[in-house]
C-alpha cells in the first residue's frame, strides 16, 4: 500500500512538473510573430508582410535589441533570438504581384487622366473623385469599378473617404500576401500614402504612386525650396518626409501630416511617377534644386495623346466613364458636315468678373470674327451654367450651349477638328496650337503659368480679344 501511495505521488509530481515547464515555455520562451492587424504569422519562410514581435523575454533581431511594438517592414531575413529560442523570419519580395489600383482625385484634370488610365486596366480598381458629375458613376459601377460611397464630397477626403479606402487596403493585405498597389492622386495629395500604405508597413517595393497635375495650379503654386537660393529648405522637408515615412512603416503611429511641400521629396523615389506636361516650366532658382527635380520620372503625355493611343474598345470605355455619348452629341450639336465648329470655353463666374457688359462685348466680337466661317458653340464652366437670360442671349446670337458637366477635353478627343477660344484655363495646355484661335485677355502676360509662356512662345497666331 505504501509503495502504491509513493508511486502515485511520483506520478502526480511529474504531471505538475510538466505543467509548470509547459507554462514557462508558453509564457516565457515563446516568440510570437504578428502582422500589423494582430494576426499570427506562421509562414516564416515565405512571409511578405511587415511584422511585430511579442515575447516576455528580451528580444534581439539580427544582433540588435528589439524595441517592443516597433514594426519590421523592410524586405530581408531576420534572425530573432531570446535567451531560450531562435527563429528566422523572412520578408520576401513579391515575385508574382496581384495588382490593385486606387484612384483618389479631387480636381477635374486628375479625374480625366484617371478615366483614361482606368479604361486600359482590368485589375481591381477603387475610385473616389471630389468633383460631382465629372465622371459617370453608373457606368463605372457597370464596369466593375469599386466606387467610393463618397464621390463628389471633397470635404470628406481626410475622414470618411480615407477611412473607407484604408479598410479596403487592410482587407486586401489580410487576404492576399502578393498584393501590389498603384495609387493615383492629385499632385497636392502626396500625403495620402502615409495613411493608406505606409501605416500598414508597406515598403516602396509594395506600391507605386502616380501624382497627377491639377493643371495650371501645379505651376502657379511655388514651394519654398523652389525659389530659395540654397538647398537647405528642401533638405529640411526631405528629412521630415523620410522620418514620417519611417515612423508610419515601423508601426509608431505618428500623427498624419498633410503637407503639400512633401510632393517633391516623395516624387524623387523610384516607386513614383508624375503626370506633368511641361516640367521645364516649373520655376527652380538654384542648381541643387534643379538636380532634385531632374530625378523625378515625369510622364509628359497630354490627355489627348493618351486618348489617341487607346484602342477603339478602350476609347469607348473612356467615353462611358466620362458620360459622353458621341452619337447623341453629334446629332444634337455637331450635325453640320459642311461648316466647321468653334467652341467658346467659359469660366466661373460666367463673366470672369469683368461684368455682363464686357462679357457680352467679347462674345459679340467672336461672332463678328468667326460666325461666317464657323458654327459657334458655348461650353459653360460646370459651376457657371447660363441662366435663362443668358440662354436667350446666346440663342439670339445663333450660339448653342453644350452640357456644362461634360469635360471639354473629352469633347475635343472625339471631335478632334474643333477650334477653340475663350477664357484661359488648364484646358489649353493640352490643345494643339493650330486649334486655338483666340483668348480673352489683353496679352499673354495676363495668363496663368505656364500658359503665359506657351502663348508667348508657341501660340503666336492667337488673337487676343480684349476685355473692354
Amino acid at each position: 500500500m505504501k509503495k502504491l501511495i509513493f508511486l502515485i505521488i511520483i506520478i502526480f509530481s511529474i504531471i505538475i512538473l510538466g505543467i509548470i515547464v509547459s507554462y514557462r515555455l508558453l509564457n516565457n520562451d515563446t516568440i510570437i510573430i504578428k502582422d500589423y492587424f494582430g494576426n499570427n504569422i506562421t509562414n516564416y519562410e515565405t512571409n511578405t508582410n511587415a511584422f511585430i514581435i511579442e515575447s516576455k523575454e528580451k528580444v534581439f533581431v539580427n544582433g540588435e535589441e528589439y524595441n517592443k511594438n516597433n514594426g519590421i517592414y523592410k524586405p530581408g531575413t531576420y534572425e530573432i533570438k531570446t535567451n531560450s529560442k531562435t527563429i528566422t523570419v523572412n520578408i520576401k519580395q513579391i515575385e508574382n504581384p496581384n495588382i490593385y489600383n486606387f484612384y483618389l482625385v479631387k480636381e477635374t484634370l486628375p479625374a480625366l487622366y484617371s478615366a483614361l488610365l482606368m479604361s486600359k486596366s482590368n485589375d481591381f480598381t477603387y475610385v473616389w473623385y471630389g468633383r460631382e458629375n465629372v465622371l459617370n458613376s453608373d457606368n463605372l459601377i457597370n464596369n466593375n469599378i469599386y466606387l467610393s460611397s463618397y464621390v463628389g464630397n471633397s470635404d470628406l477626403l481626410e475622414t470618411d473617404v480615407l477611412e473607407e479606402a484604408k479598410n479596403i487596403v487592410k482587407d486586401i493585405l489580410q487576404k492576399d500576401e502578393n498584393a501590389y498597389f498603384n495609387l493615383f492622386v492629385d499632385d497636392g495629395l502626396s500625403w495620402i500614402e502615409f495613411d493608406l500604405f505606409a501605416r500598414y508597413g508597406l515598403d516602396d517595393n509594395r506600391y507605386h504612386v502616380n501624382y497627377i497635375s491639377i493643371g495650371t495650379g501645379s505651376y502657379v503654386f511655388k514651394f519654398p525650396y523652389q525659389i530659395a537660393t540654397s538647398n537647405s529648405k528642401y533638405e529640411k522637408y526631405q528629412t521630415e518626409f523620410n522620418n514620417l515615412l519611417e515612423k508610419f512603416r515601423s508601426n509608431q503611429n505618428p500623427d498624419i501630416v498633410r503637407h503639400d511641400y512633401y510632393l517633391i521629396p516623395a516624387a524623387t523615389r523610384d516607386n513614383t511617377s508624375y503626370y506633368l506636361q511641361y516640367p521645364e516650366y516649373i520655376e527652380k532658382n538654384n542648381d541643387e534644386i534643379k538636380e532634385v527635380y531632374n530625378k523625378i520620372k515625369y510622364i509628359t503625355n497630354s490627355p489627348t495623346n493618351l486618348y489617341n493611343n487607346l484602342t477603339d474598345t478602350e476609347k469607348q470605355i473612356f467615353l462611358d466613364y466620362v458620360g459622353l455619348d458621341k452619337e447623341k452629341l453629334e446629332e444634337q450639336y455637331f450635325s453640320d458636315k459642311d461648316k466647321p465648329y468653334l467652341i467658346i470655353t467659359g469660366s466661373s463666374p460666367i463673366d470672369y468678373g469683368y461684368g455682363e457688359k464686357i462679357f457680352k462685348h467679347m462674345i459679340e466680337q467672336v461672332v463678328d470674327l468667326y460666325q461666317k466661317d464657323y458654327n459657334i458653340l458655348y461650353k459653360p464652366h460646370p459651376k457657371a451654367i447660363p441662366n435663362e437670360d443668358y440662354k436667350n442671349y446666346f440663342e439670339n446670337l445663333g450660339i448653342d450651349i453644350l452640357p456644362g458637366s461634360m469635360p471639354m477635353e473629352a469633347i475635343t478627343f472625339v471631335f478632334n477638328d474643333l477650334k477653340l477660344g475663350g477664357f484661359h484655363s488648364s484646358l489649353y495646355m493640352s490643345m494643339e496650337k493650330e486649334n486655338v484661335l483666340f483668348i480673352f485677355a489683353n496679352n499673354s502676360e495676363e495668363l496663368f503659368e505656364p500658359l503665359n509662356i506657351l502663348f508667348e512662345n508657341e501660340f503666336t497666331d492667337v488673337i487676343y480679344i480684349k476685355p473692354n
